[in-house]
């Protein structure tokens, strides 16, 4: 930020956390516009103005209250293709090189017996099942695109502790236009300018589009979601540099 120089006007486009404003679905989203700089002095800013709460609150609350029977049926083909894209991707991983290296840690752990590798036979916990996935999901970059791989976060963490908690196919469907939901408003609120994104990318937006489906399928309340968010925000990895970025699968973030 520093060796930039004086930064592009960074604000938050309060329009894009609303639920209630028109393209808040899958399918439908207002046009791209890149209006915001960087995701940290985004963050402070809104912090500044007392903002976070309510669009941690606006979140929380479309997440919990989202459910199968709400989705209009181009939203579900929709979320059924990204699945299937994602677990495909994950699979044709497992066989390379670096694939094999992932399994072979996440199994290295002899962690409970919870949820399944793709492209393996072999199960482990739920938490090495989630990174093992999305790691295998983003090695080859061919992921879905969409300000950044939101696929590659949510739909393992979906995988992962779908399995864990027996939840049913709709619980699954519903968690993962969620997730995507809330990936997609924070990555355009906070995506960087377009001369700025060919150098350094936000990060913040797959953490909570992970954590926004972990928090559905344990079944958070809203507060609880709302304290999820919160501190997988502090966790959540800073704006880094393109190169940096092409040169790191999304699980090891």
């Amino acid at each position: 930020v520093v060796e930039e120089g004086a930064l592009l006007g960074a604000d938050v486009d309060e329009r894009r956390l609303d639920s209630s404003a028109p393209g808040w679905q899958l399918t439908n989203l207002p046009p791209r516009r890149y209006d915001v700089s960087y995701s940290i002095c985004a963050l402070m800013q809104a912090a500044k103005r007392g903002l976070m709460a309510g669009y941690t609150e606006k979140l929380a609350d479309y997440a919990v209250t989202t459910s199968y029977s709400t989705l209009p049926s181009e939203v579900v083909q929709k979320a059924k293709l990204l699945m299937l894209d994602s677990v495909g991707l994950a699979i044709a991983a497992s066989g390379t090189p670096e694939g094999e290296r992932v399994i072979k840690l996440a199994l290295a752990q002899r962690a409970p017996r919870q949820s399944a590798i793709l492209g393996s036979a072999n199960k482990t916990s739920c938490l090495m099942a989630a990174w093992a996935n999305s790691s295998l999901a983003n090695l080859l970059d061919f992921d879905d695109t969409y300000l950044g791989h939101p696929g590659c976060a949510v739909i393992p963490t979906a995988l992962a502790i779908g399995e864990m908690t027996k939840a049913s196919g709709k619980e699954l469907l519903a968690a993962v236009v969620a997730g995507y939901e809330t990936a997609n408003r924070v990555a355009y609120t906070l995506y960087p300018s377009r001369e700025k994104a060919e150098k350094i990318l936000p990060a913040v937006n797959q953490v909570m589009g992970a954590t926004a489906v972990a928090s559905k399928l344990l079944g958070l309340d809203k507060g609880q979601m709302m304290n999820a968010f919160g501190l997988a925000c502090g966790c959540a990895p800073i704006a880094m540099p393109v190169a940096i970025y092409k040169n790191t699968t999304i699980g090891f973030f």
